[in-house]
């Protein structure tokens, strides 16, 4: 019986043939959910930031289920979104220094979205499940404070640093640092528990349990709406 040597190098063709449509799949959900998320945007300097960020519910569930190799997508992503806002090909200054802000964005939600999934396998739960105290505070801190933390720092100091953010208005600074962070930990807290629980194994989930996951959603949309205008109000 002889072995067909280009059988394993084939397979493995493919597996990353696979990876590689999945990361412009998740680039892709990145930048259709973050255009959803302008719904909730409110305005603060240059432009629009959302207190409800989908991106980091959505895109946190997907590398905490299919794995933290996902990057790629959440970095070209983000860079793209951002800087689509305030790229302009006819100034080539300006299409350079939009390149550089959604770099640094992309950067901000690398070091959110997946360092909060690498945070919450390794000290909360290697399984992905939001059960138990220790793992609901790993998430809470690791996934919905700290991971945002970072990401308002990425993203806001880009805009700073290339110009699309004025240093001279502090005001404006900090309300938009303050939005960025609600907005990325709050679209984890709210939507990554909601994605974790739909896409559970059957066993693992019953089909009366995921119409109780549908229910939570719809509570929270209820529940968030007089929330976001307020924060609407106060901007």
């Amino acid at each position: 019986l002889r072995m067909d040597a280009s059988g394993p190098p084939l397979l493995l063709q493919r597996a990353t043939l696979r990876r590689a449509g999945e990361i412009g799949l998740v680039a892709v959900a990145y930048v259709a959910s973050a255009r959803l998320s302008q719904a909730f945007a409110v305005e603060v300097g240059p432009g629009n930031v959302s207190p409800v960020w989908i991106p980091s519910g959505l895109l946190l569930a997907w590398a905490l289920r299919r794995g933290l190799w996902i990057w790629p997508g959440v970095f070209f992503g983000a860079g793209f979104g951002n800087a689509w806002a305030y790229f302009d090909a006819s100034a080539p200054g300006v299409a350079l220094r939009a390149l550089g802000a959604g770099a640094a964005n992309g950067l901000g939600d690398v070091l959110c979205i997946i360092g909060g999934a690498w945070a919450f396998l390794r000290l909360g739960d290697a399984q992905a499940r939001l059960s138990g105290p220790r793992a609901a505070t790993v998430f809470v801190v690791a996934a919905c404070v700290l991971g945002p933390l970072v990401s308002a720092l990425a993203g806001v100091g880009g805009l700073l640093v290339f110009g699309f953010a004025d240093h001279a208005d502090q005001g404006v600074a900090d309300a938009l640092f303050a939005t960025w962070w609600m907005g990325d930990g709050v679209g984890a807290l709210l939507l990554t528990p909601f994605f974790l629980a739909w896409t559970a194994r059957p066993r693992a989930l019953a089909p009366g349990r995921r119409l109780e996951v549908v229910g939570l959603g719809a509570a929270a949309a209820v529940i968030i709406q007089p929330m976001l205008s307020v924060a609407a109000t106060v901007m």
